[in-house]
């Protein structure tokens, strides 16, 4: 057992295709699932920080071209930030959970079409699609 003097706020796990916990990774994709930050620090930036360093970590993996993710649609909050980094819906992917009636959307990042953007040095340098990159503004609630 470890002792940490800090609190864990976020945890995130990362699959990739054929491995247990992957739903929707394609052959060349890391998915990541089951993003999770704590209701108390929600809206302060942990949940992009988090998303950032898993494609900070993706693009250190030379055999994989694209992150996956997939998100309900009563999660707008989840679905503007993986917009925001740069995610794109693939519809043609969606599925509905078994046994309910929920969509489930997938999104996807590719990872040829980042471009390093300026960051503050503490924070990673991740990237944006760059014809957006010059064009996106953080939401308020993502501040």
């Amino acid at each position: 057992m470890a002792e940490c003097p800090n609190p864990v706020v976020a945890a995130v796990t990362l699959t990739l295709a054929g491995q247990p916990y992957s739903e929707i990774a394609m052959e060349n994709e890391l998915e990541f699932r089951m993003l999770a930050v704590d209701p108390a620090v929600q809206g302060n930036g942990v949940g992009r920080a988090v998303v950032r360093q898993v494609i900070e970590h993706t693009q250190s993996l030379p055999a994989i071209s694209a992150i996956s993710i997939r998100s309900a649609t009563f999660m707008e909050r989840a679905d503007g930030l993986f917009e925001f980094l740069g995610f794109r819906r693939v519809p043609a992917r969606d599925w509905y959970a078994p046994g309910e009636d929920v969509l489930l959307w997938v999104f996807r990042l590719e990872l040829k079409e980042l471009v390093l953007w300026g960051t503050p040095a503490d924070q990673p340098a991740v990237g944006l699609p760059y014809h957006e990159r010059t064009q996106r503004e953080v939401p308020p609630q993502m501040t």
